[in-house]
């Protein structure tokens, strides 16, 4: 899990507060996603942003869902779309196709200042996109 520091302790909270209610491999997509009035009220509108490739390796193999030892995570620089990821966190590839990160298009809702950098709509002499079939 990547956080903002300052959201640590409320995602801790929060988890906690619901791991009767849902595991935590479902608390954490439901609270990025503001699912529930209680994450509306503290993102404020603020939503997550996807990214396009798996940049972490998953080092676990047993599930909160389920006993049996589950395999087949996305490997590095594999896209998250959904249904590997929760459709809240995914990058939507048809919404998307030529860029790193979904939202694509700042949403009306966030503030001027919030501004989306895309690493494959960059262009000059000295980038050059690579992406996983390009090897």
């Amino acid at each position: 899990i990547v956080l903002n520091g300052r959201d640590v302790t409320e995602v801790a909270n929060y988890l906690e507060q619901h791991q009767s209610r849902r595991p935590p491999d479902h608390l954490l997509p439901e609270w990025i996603a503001a699912e529930t009035k209680q994450a509306q009220v503290y993102l404020n509108g603020r939503r997550n942003v996807g990214y396009r490739f798996n940049v972490l390796e998953h080092i676990g193999s047993t599930s909160t869902l389920r006993a049996a030892k589950q395999e087949g995570w996305p490997g590095c620089y594999e896209e998250l779309v959904y249904p590997t990821v929760f459709e809240g966190e995914a990058w939507k590839p048809k919404e998307c196709p030529h860029d790193d990160i979904w939202p694509c298009k700042r949403p009306d809702s966030w503030p001027k200042h919030w501004t989306l950098y895309h690493a494959q709509s960059k262009t000059g002499p000295d980038v050059k996109w690579m992406g996983p079939r390009d090897k």
